[in-house]
């Protein structure tokens, strides 16, 4: 019995320790954390963003998938950002774009720096985001601080694609409406900035999604492909599912995007 026991036992792997509070930036006095999910031994680093609307979540928000990503081997960087509600109803409230994309771009910088302390590889670092976060994401996958790798659940790829409540958000965020100031949507948008040398993404929206409609994803994809920028569409059929909503619905979609990460994070493995 003690020898079956033993057996068993020798069988489990030890469940990695989250890190938590890890800093990472201050900013307008203000001390953005991360958490960590080491894996096991040296492996990619991957940022994962929270959703929520530009305006509510933080880096605990998506531990599940953070922990669950982690353990198909990459280590993985949950993070704080500040956000677009209402000032005073938190130390990370009361700002607009960039100031988010501003905190993103400083967390990839971060990890490519101090990820190898955490067991991560930081050569190839890539971005996980949903909803809002798949927008910030998206920013990184083409802005001037570049992630290897994006996937991105229901992001907002073109912020001008929107209806009713949704537009309404993203003005929010951007601090002022499309008709008032459609440069600054289009500067928030990363299909606005899409070159050749883009990192690849893998998008996915609802087929009836009313969120983010599935012609974002499908005029971002059109304009990936158009310079040669590697890219998968996953729509998830006969569904109205937003984001995370899709991967709980769809185990297929968790899975196309772990090996998307992997094909780019891990060419080798």
């Amino acid at each position: 019995m003690l020898a079956s026991l033993i057996l068993v036992v020798g069988l489990v792997r030890p469940v990695p320790v989250v890190i938590r509070d890890v800093p990472y930036r201050t900013v307008d006095g203000v001390t953005l954390r991360m958490n960590i999910c080491p894996s096991h031994g040296i492996r990619p680093a991957v940022l994962w963003v929270h959703g929520g609307g530009w305006k509510d979540g933080d880096r605990y928000s998506d531990a599940d998938y953070a922990a669950r990503l982690a353990d198909q081997g990459f280590v993985v960087f949950t993070i704080d950002y500040r956000l677009a509600c209402r000032a005073g109803q938190g130390s990370l409230c009361g700002y607009h774009f960039p100031a988010l994309v501003s905190d993103v771009q400083a967390a990839l910088s971060w990890i490519r720096a101090h990820g190898a302390t955490y067991g991560a590889d930081a050569r190839k670092v890539g971005v996980v985001g949903a909803s809002a976060g798949g927008n910030l994401g998206g920013m990184l996958g083409v802005g001037p601080t570049r992630a290897d790798a994006v996937v991105a659940f229901s992001g907002t790829m073109k912020m001008s694609i929107c209806r009713g409540t949704h537009c309404e958000v993203k003005a929010d965020y951007i601090g002022c409406s499309w008709d008032t100031c459609p440069q600054r949507w289009a500067e928030a948008s990363p299909i606005t900035f899409v070159s050749a040398s883009a990192a690849p993404f893998f998008i996915s929206n609802g087929e009836y999604e009313s969120v983010v409609p599935p012609k974002d994803s499908r005029e971002m994809a059109a304009a990936l492909r158009a310079v040669g920028v590697p890219n998968r569409r996953f729509l998830e059929a006969g569904s109205s599912c937003h984001a995370l909503a899709c991967v709980d619905r769809d185990p297929a979609l968790w899975n196309a995007a772990v090996s998307w990460l992997r094909a780019y994070l891990m060419p080798n493995s």
